[in-house]
């Protein structure tokens, strides 16, 4: 199994963005990443590896991103717990994306 690539903010977004709440300060950055940036950044894995059949290869986007953002927050939760490490409350998201192919890896 491949586990594909993930947006992430390469900022600690969760500490920066709860001390502006407490302290009444606006971000600066924003909580998404534009999904054509995201696109043009892996492109070269994503054509490398997309159309393999001989592995199984997941991909968190599909879970973090829509047509037009990778979000970093969704719905008031950071998905991540520093600039690059998911938060472990938050994996369940992910798991749409990644139980099909653990089963079929497994096997019955």
């Amino acid at each position: 199994m491949l586990v594909g690539p993930i947006a992430a903010p390469n900022w600690d977004l969760p500490s920066e963005a709860s001390r502006s709440l407490a302290f009444g300060r606006p971000m600066d950055r924003p909580f998404y990443l534009e999904r054509s940036r995201f696109d043009e950044q892996f492109a070269p894995a994503l054509a490398r590896f997309g159309g393999r059949q001989d592995l199984e290869w997941v991909r968190p986007d599909q879970a973090q991103c829509d047509a037009q953002r990778c979000l970093f927050v969704v719905e008031g939760h950071s998905l991540f717990a520093d600039g690059n490490h998911l938060a472990a409350a938050e994996l369940s998201r992910f798991r749409g994306v990644f139980e099909p192919a653990l089963r079929k890896a497994l096997g019955p």
